[in-house]
């Protein structure tokens, strides 16, 4: 179920990207990738409280530093290379507010974001900060009486909008139309979508002036396991399968367009004591081979507020 909730997590997170531009978001959408895909076999210790927003952290959180080394193979031997800074998240005592610094290979940062809640979790605003110190995009999110997010407006520097995506909801579906405007109001991008919120199906339709794109991505649950695909224009672009394995850890396979297997992937985790994640090793084989190798390890340090 753990691994459901993350994966459904990331459908949320694909809608929000649509109205988030620029390199900061898009390196902050690169990193939540692979901190989502380790947290899929964490689980929380019973009565541990969730930090609001993904990825899924549990306990009384004050700071996350997230590190990442690969690992090669020399000569026959394993080597951890050396570990290289992702990103770090700060958290309030609350939890009400989250900011996340990403940080470039060479350890310069790359920007930042600032996530704010309401009480119950529903994100509220988030203020971007690009690497030079200076201030990036805003988006303010809106909620009906409901408590439904009915539409997320994202302001530049300048006060100007940039963009706009309105939600609707029509039983288990909720329709969003994404609007991206130039520094004049005009519409550059317009995207409509439909999220089956029962059947895990997005489809999305995105028009920049001649230009038509047909998106869908939707998981299935199956005997075998939780398939995503993804296709483009009718095209597949991604197609994966994610099933357990018998040490109780998720096995990603990734096929190729002809439907062979490409790879396949597992994770071997270390939780500390409020089930977070602390350590993370990802095991690849290539084709439908059974000869997995150690690739990279991501090591997340957790401090707490309460805890000297």
């Amino acid at each position: 179920m753990a691994a459901n909730n993350k994966l459904e997590e990331r459908i949320e997170f694909i809608v929000e990207q649509q109205a988030k531009r620029g390199r900061v978001m898009k390196r902050l959408a690169t990193v939540l990738s692979v901190l989502l895909i380790t947290a899929i076999a964490g689980f929380a210790q019973q009565g541990e409280k969730r930090r609001f927003g993904a990825p899924a952290y549990w306990g009384p959180v004050r700071t996350v530093r997230v590190e990442r080394a690969k690992i090669t193979n020399q000569n026959g031997t394993l080597i951890e290379g050396p570990r290289m800074l992702l990103q770090t998240i700060i958290y309030n005592e609350e939890g009400s507010r989250k900011e996340v610094t990403v940080y470039r290979p060479d350890g310069a940062i790359s920007g930042k974001s600032i996530d704010t809640y309401d009480p119950e979790g529903r994100i509220l605003e988030t203020d971007t900060v690009r690497g030079n110190g200076d201030p990036g995009n805003r988006m303010v999110s809106s909620y009906d009486g409901n408590k439904r997010l009915i539409e997320k407006i994202i302001y530049r520097p300048d006060g100007s909008v940039s963009g706009r995506i309105t939600f609707i909801y029509q039983d288990n579906k909720r329709i969003h139309t994404s609007v991206s405007y130039d520094q004049n109001g005009v519409i550059v991008t317009e995207v409509t979508g439909t999220l089956d919120l029962k059947m895990h199906r997005m489809e999305a339709i995105s028009q920049n002036g001649n230009q038509v794109v047909q998106r869908e991505s939707s998981f299935t649950d199956t005997p075998q396991g939780q398939v995503y695909e993804e296709q483009v224009n009718g095209t597949r672009t991604r197609h994966t399968l994610t099933r357990p394995t018998g040490n109780g850890g998720p096995e990603l396979i990734e096929y190729n367009p002809d439907g062979a297997v490409g790879s396949k992937q597992r994770w071997k985790t270390e939780d500390d004591s409020h089930g977070n994640s602390v350590k993370t090793i990802t095991f690849v084989a290539n084709g439908d081979s059974g000869n997995f190798q150690p690739a990279e390890v991501v090591y997340l340090t957790f401090e707490y507020y309460g805890k000297n």
